[in-house]
This record gives C-alpha cells, sequence and structure tokens, in this order.
C-alpha cells in the first residue's frame, strides 16, 4: 500500500481482497450498506492508515522503475492494432459513416489499411 498517511516501512501481512478497496472507501466515508456479499465480508485497509498528518513529500522513496521485459514488450506491441473482433465491429462503423455521410476522423481511406487503436479514440 502506498499512501502518505501510511507509516513508513509498514508491512502488512493480512489477506486482503479486491473488494477490500470497496469496503474501506465505504467505511471511510459513510458510503452505505454493502454492494454484494464479498465486499460486506472484505476486510478493509483502514488499519493501515495510523498518521494523523500525511508524511511530508520530501520523505518519500523515489521509485526506481524496472526495465519491461521483452516478452511483454511483444504483448504491449500486440495492443497497438485492432483485434479480429475489433476490425469487424470497426468495419460496420465505418460503413455505417458512409451510408450517412459521417466523416470519421484519423481513419484510413483504404479499407484494407491497418487500423490503429489510437485512431479509434476519435469520434465523428
Amino acid at each position: 500500500m502506498v499512501s502518505p498517511w501510511v507509516a513508513e516501512g509498514e508491512v502488512f501481512n493480512q489477506e486482503h481482497r479486491h473488494t477490500s478497496l470497496i469496503a474501506t472507501l465505504r467505511e471511510q466515508w459513510a458510503l452505505g450498506d454493502p454492494f454484494t456479499a464479498r465486499d460486506a465480508v472484505a476486510r478493509t485497509f483502514s488499519h493501515a492508515f495510523t498518521l494523523d498528518t500525511p508524511r511530508d513529500p520530501g520523505t518519500w522513496p523515489v521509485a526506481d522503475p524496472r526495465p519491461v521485459p521483452p516478452y511483454i514488450q511483444d504483448a504491449l506491441g500486440l495492443g497497438q492494432a485492432l483485434s479480429t473482433l475489433g476490425k469487424a465491429v470497426f468495419n460496420g462503423i465505418r460503413a455505417y459513416a458512409e451510408q450517412h455521410n459521417i466523416q470519421i476522423e484519423g481513419l484510413p481511406e483504404d479499407p484494407e489499411a491497418e487500423i490503429p487503436r489510437a485512431g479509434t479514440a476519435h469520434h465523428p
């Protein structure tokens, strides 16, 4: 857990679940009843926030990023283009746009051209 409200060097060994975040937010801000049985029984992170004032940012450790392993870089590269399903859906959107004279900004004119994911973020 990273927070200026947690004492430096604190170690927690208790088991927490994804729903611990939901349970903590509900508890800290009195957000009402649990959403599900899972967050109703989830251990909160409230026990970790022990400081009355946040730690000075000047005392925070400097993170030293580790290099991304090549096998992960390959997987990230795969996400740069649309998947087969994404292409099929996008081709349907392209056809609809053409039928209704809607210009999609950043879309290659050639229907066979690779569609970059960044090109799908634009709205007509």
